[in-house]
Protein backbone atom coordinates (compact mmCIF):
# COMPACT_ATOMS: atom_id res chain seq x y z
CA UNK A 1 0.00 0.00 0.00
CA UNK A 2 1.08 3.61 -0.76
CA UNK A 3 1.69 5.86 1.64
CA UNK A 4 -0.30 9.03 1.91
CA UNK A 5 1.79 12.75 2.62
CA UNK A 6 -1.52 14.28 3.58
CA UNK A 7 -1.17 18.10 5.41
CA UNK A 8 -4.15 19.65 6.62
CA UNK A 9 -4.32 23.46 5.48
CA UNK A 10 -6.84 25.26 7.92
CA UNK A 11 -5.68 26.16 10.95
CA UNK A 12 -6.73 24.54 13.84
CA UNK A 13 -10.37 22.95 14.33
CA UNK A 14 -12.58 25.94 12.99
CA UNK A 15 -15.41 24.53 10.69
CA UNK A 16 -13.46 24.86 7.14
CA UNK A 17 -14.12 25.08 3.75
CA UNK A 18 -11.45 24.98 0.74
CA UNK A 19 -14.02 25.98 -2.31
CA UNK A 20 -16.99 25.76 -4.19
CA UNK A 21 -17.68 25.01 -7.84
CA UNK A 22 -14.57 23.25 -8.86
CA UNK A 23 -12.22 26.66 -8.32
CA UNK A 24 -8.88 26.01 -7.05
CA UNK A 25 -8.09 27.42 -3.91
CA UNK A 26 -4.35 27.66 -4.81
CA UNK A 27 -2.97 31.32 -6.17
CA UNK A 28 -1.57 30.96 -9.93
CA UNK A 29 1.84 30.59 -8.24
CA UNK A 30 0.55 27.61 -5.86
CA UNK A 31 2.54 29.16 -3.19
CA UNK A 32 -0.74 30.48 -1.47
CA UNK A 33 -4.18 28.53 -0.46
CA UNK A 34 -7.34 30.46 0.44
CA UNK A 35 -10.09 29.02 2.73
CA UNK A 36 -13.51 30.45 4.32
CA UNK A 37 -13.22 29.22 8.09
CA UNK A 38 -15.97 29.60 10.03
CA UNK A 39 -14.60 30.46 14.08
CA UNK A 40 -18.12 29.46 15.80
CA UNK A 41 -19.28 26.86 13.29
CA UNK A 42 -20.98 24.98 12.15
CA UNK A 43 -24.05 26.69 12.65
CA UNK A 44 -27.78 25.41 12.91
CA UNK A 45 -29.02 27.22 10.37
CA UNK A 46 -26.43 26.46 8.18
CA UNK A 47 -25.13 29.97 7.02
CA UNK A 48 -22.84 32.39 9.61
CA UNK A 49 -20.19 34.62 9.57
CA UNK A 50 -17.12 33.86 8.15
CA UNK A 51 -13.69 34.75 7.72
CA UNK A 52 -11.72 34.59 4.60
CA UNK A 53 -7.74 32.93 5.40
CA UNK A 54 -4.66 33.09 3.31
CA UNK A 55 -2.00 31.01 4.45
CA UNK A 56 1.09 29.15 2.32
CA UNK A 57 0.53 25.86 0.33
CA UNK A 58 2.13 24.00 3.14
CA UNK A 59 -0.15 25.31 5.87
CA UNK A 60 1.71 27.76 7.43
CA UNK A 61 1.50 31.68 8.17
CA UNK A 62 -2.45 31.56 8.13
CA UNK A 63 -3.82 35.53 7.56
CA UNK A 64 -7.14 36.82 7.92
CA UNK A 65 -7.49 38.75 4.90
CA UNK A 66 -11.82 39.65 5.34
CA UNK A 67 -14.61 38.84 7.28
CA UNK A 68 -18.21 38.16 5.94
CA UNK A 69 -21.86 38.71 8.15
CA UNK A 70 -23.54 35.25 6.92
CA UNK A 71 -22.52 33.11 3.87
CA UNK A 72 -23.76 29.41 3.83
CA UNK A 73 -21.49 26.53 5.36
CA UNK A 74 -21.77 24.01 2.60
CA UNK A 75 -20.22 27.29 -0.24
CA UNK A 76 -18.34 29.64 2.06
CA UNK A 77 -17.51 33.02 0.35
CA UNK A 78 -15.85 31.27 -2.73
CA UNK A 79 -12.48 32.70 -2.59
CA UNK A 80 -11.50 33.14 -6.07
CA UNK A 81 -7.97 34.33 -6.91
CA UNK A 82 -7.48 36.96 -9.46
CA UNK A 83 -3.58 36.64 -9.76
CA UNK A 84 -1.00 36.03 -7.18
CA UNK A 85 -2.13 38.66 -5.03
CA UNK A 86 -5.26 39.56 -5.35
CA UNK A 87 -8.34 37.41 -3.82
CA UNK A 88 -11.82 37.75 -4.49
CA UNK A 89 -14.49 36.91 -2.31
CA UNK A 90 -18.32 36.77 -1.61
CA UNK A 91 -19.53 39.19 1.36
CA UNK A 92 -22.77 37.37 2.00
CA UNK A 93 -24.33 33.56 0.61
CA UNK A 94 -26.84 33.37 -2.49
CA UNK A 95 -26.10 36.44 -4.43
CA UNK A 96 -27.64 38.72 -1.87
CA UNK A 97 -24.58 40.32 -0.79
CA UNK A 98 -21.20 42.13 -3.13
CA UNK A 99 -17.88 40.85 -3.89
CA UNK A 100 -15.09 41.99 -2.13
CA UNK A 101 -11.27 42.63 -3.93
CA UNK A 102 -8.09 42.21 -1.76
CA UNK A 103 -4.44 42.62 -1.92
CA UNK A 104 -3.61 39.99 0.13
CA UNK A 105 -0.01 41.12 0.73
CA UNK A 106 -1.29 45.11 1.72
CA UNK A 107 -5.07 44.34 3.10
CA UNK A 108 -6.37 46.61 0.44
Amino acid sequence: MASSNLTQISEGDAFSIHNYFHVCPENPSGERVAYTRYPNGPHDSQSGPAEVIVCDRNGENHRCVGTVDSVKQHRGACPTWIDNRRLVYATEGDGEGSVCVVDVETGD
